[in-house]
């Protein structure tokens, strides 16, 4: 039996674009891009780290994860990028609601043979106060990083 690919959507919907990843994985599922027999979309919102530890105690691991997330960095906000494990250390920034302390998860799970891949989104609507509201340019971003998590996720 083939293993499932899983796609992760991260972040938090009452912070602005830090919702990206669980509306991707909204927008998957919705739309039913993805073969369910081959690939399970889950919306993990800031629950990543104990989905992680779970898949980490596993016996069967997925073949692959994508994670999907709003990144916080310079760059066009709205601009969608494919992050490999490596890139993490450098793309996060430093905010304390958006550290990254699952990259060493991550990594023993890479080194156990599961593929990790990141589709990133650069936010630009990071609000302090509770907001449901995405900026434009990462609302428009949603349809092309779901393709893109759906085709990391199918391919062989």
């Amino acid at each position: 039996m083939k293993r499932k690919s899983l796609i992760l959507g991260c972040g938090n919907i009452f912070r602005g674009d830090d919702g990206f990843g669980p509306r991707v994985a909204e927008y998957i599922v919705k739309e039913r891009l993805a073969d369910e027999s081959s690939v399970e979309v889950l919306d993990v919102g800031l629950g990543v780290s104990r989905i992680l530890l779970d898949i980490l105690s596993d016996e069967e691991k997925p073949n692959k994860i994508i994670l999907v997330d709003a990144l916080h960095q310079i760059g066009r906000v709205g601009e969608v990028k494919i992050l490999s494990l490596d890139d993490v250390p450098s793309v996060k920034g430093s905010s304390p609601s958006h550290s990254f302390p699952n990259r060493d998860m991550l990594a023993k799970l890479e080194e156990m043979g599961v593929k990790i891949s990141i589709v990133a989104c650069v936010a630009g609507y990071l609000p302090e106060e509770v907001s449901v509201v995405m900026s434009k340019e990462v609302e428009d971003a949603i349809p092309k990083a779901a393709a893109l998590a759906v085709k990391l996720a199918s391919d062989p």
